[in-house]
């Protein structure tokens, strides 16, 4: 679990991280080569890379076999992102595949029902998952997850217009 660890020692010893995207090998070759901390594989690129929108329409099978290929020719930690995480029970399958994969971590967004691409705002009407059930599914996630897989929630308040002190 070498990725995993890296990432976590990253965390502890700077206050700024720099990932780069990594849709393809290339990608993760440039990482390798140039001043960069790891990766990030997000939901937008791989969807748009296979001219789907970005929607969590792609399979997590197909975004693995991408990123199977970067880890190939890589050995900096790589952040995935896992959109909503979907249903609990689909998210804790799909955090042990990262897990073994030694991806160093996931991030999950508190949105519910029909999932869009925040970059449209809350262009329709996109809604937050309670503060209870998205503590429910982070706990369930971590509960199926080494010490060193880093689970990041990110909270969309306000790309959907809310307040500061709602996201707080």
């Amino acid at each position: 679990m070498q990725r995993q660890k890296q990432f976590k020692s990253l965390l502890r010893s700077r206050a700024k991280i720099k990932l780069l995207e990594a849709h393809s090998p290339l990608c993760g070759i440039i990482v390798e080569s140039k001043n960069f901390d790891g990766m990030w594989s997000s939901g937008l690129c791989d969807s748009s890379l296979k001219g789907l929108p970005d929607n969590e329409i792609l399979s997590i099978q197909s975004r693995l076999e991408s990123l199977d290929n970067v880890l190939a020719v890589t050995t900096k930690p790589i952040l995935m992102d896992l959109d909503t995480g979907g249903k609990i029970e689909h998210f804790r399958i799909n955090l042990r595949n990262l897990d073994k994969r030694d991806i160093a971590g996931a991030i999950i967004e508190d949105k519910a029902g029909y999932k869009r691409n925040s970059l449209y705002g809350n262009v329709p009407d996109q809604t937050q998952e309670s503060i209870e059930r998205f503590c429910e599914k982070i706990s369930a996630g971590k509960s199926v997850v080494g010490n060193d897989f880093t689970l990041i929630a990110r909270i969309e308040s306000l790309i959907l217009g809310q307040t500061v002190d709602h996201a707080m």
